[in-house]
């Protein structure tokens, strides 16, 4: 059965706490720099399969990492004995180069419709009395579900060759690499700015989600389609139709009833919403439409600092990755139990991905 509501990843706000001016910190000794891009090289340059003792355990990480390598038998982490990543380069996220984040890419798949799918893990390197030492590693993580996702919408037949680049779009947007998210901004610069200032200087509308062209939460109420959230052209439906059984065709047509129920239900709620808000179905719309176009499911502006705007693109949970706008400068802390990368791309605008 055609599935008329799509396959979409569910979208959860992520929010900082508390936002800091300074995510990154001058060197205080450039030795640091190169001595954490030194040990991450050659814990990734290790051969699979590859079982370090104690002493090179401590030679290369510490503190849990180091913990977990020991209690698995000095194996390294199964997704380096796969892929080898690419050194980018390593930054102080604390004062005194007491803490470093050393940035990779790596290749590790080619999928329909996303083409091929490079991942950015991050190193934490923490300065310790014997040295620098790796402290732990992340990544954006349901990647391997998305892959697996994008090939089932390839090759199932519930979904009509027409209608497949529609929800490989929506479910592509988490495999995006910092390569990609750059260049996308990049090319829409002005777009994202028209975006930024709806949010950033109306009070009415703090927070907006959506799913296709569809408000799913307009500040803190959320308002219910289910299947109806997702409009699937008719060309689609057509198609579906021409291949289907008498009696395929019959539950679809009776899908299609109760979707258009639902949806009536839904835009009633809308209406009633966008009024409790005092805000205008025009200017919902206008925001949900640049949204849609720009590929942002969540827009959070109920940040703790003014004129901050975070534009999630993909996420589920708080497992995150999009924009943040900060004119002003405050930006979250680096860490690895939330916001485990952030990259500046100029006049306010950073790339930021989270883990909590």
């Amino acid at each position: 059965m055609i599935r008329v509501r799509l396959l979409l990843l569910l979208l959860l706000c992520t929010t900082a706490s508390a936002l800091h001016a300074q995510p990154f910190y001058p060197f205080t000794r450039t030795e640091d720099s190169l001595e954490a891009i030194a040990v991450v090289q050659r814990y990734v340059a290790l051969q699979p399969g590859t079982r370090l003792d104690n002493a090179e355990v401590a030679a290369m990480t510490t503190g849990e990492f180091a913990s977990d390598i020991t209690s698995k038998q000095g194996l390294i982490a199964s997704l380096f004995q796969r892929f080898r990543p690419t050194i980018l380069g390593a930054m102080a996220i604390r004062p005194d180069d007491s803490l470093v984040l050393v940035t990779t890419t790596m290749e590790i798949d080619s999928v329909p419709y996303a083409g091929v799918v490079m991942l950015d893990p991050v190193f934490f390197v923490r300065r310790t009395d014997e040295g620098m030492r790796i402290e732990g590693y992340d990544h954006q993580r349901r990647i391997t579900n998305a892959i697996a996702q994008l090939h089932l919408v390839d090759t199932s037949r519930e979904y009509p060759p027409s209608i497949r680049p529609l929800i490989s779009r929506e479910i592509g947007a988490l495999l995006l690499s910092n390569a990609q998210l750059r260049a996308h901004l990049n090319e829409h610069r002005a777009e994202f700015a028209q975006l930024a200032e709806m949010f950033a200087g109306d009070r009415k509308l703090k927070l907006l989600a959506r799913e296709d062209h569809t408000p799913t939460q307009i500040n803190n109420v959320g308002i219910y389609w289910g299947a109806a959230a997702q409009i699937v052209p008719q060309s689609a439906i057509d198609e579906y139709m021409r291949t289907a059984t008498k009696e395929q065709q019959r539950a679809l047509r009776a899908q299609i009833a109760a979707v258009d129920q639902q949806r009536k239900i839904g835009e009633d709620t809308l209406r009633s919403v966008i009024a409790r808000q005092k805000l205008t179905p025009q200017r919902v719309s206008a925001a949900i439409d640049l949204m849609h176009t720009l590929r942002i499911q969540f827009v959070n502006a109920d940040l703790p600092a003014d004129g901050v705007v975070q534009f999630t693109v993909a996420g589920r949970e708080g497992l995150a990755l999009g924009y943040i706008y900060s004119p002003s400068g405050a930006l979250p802390r680096i860490s690895r139990d939330e916001y485990i990368y952030l990259e500046e791309l100029g006049g306010g605008w950073w790339i930021f991905r989270s883990i909590a």
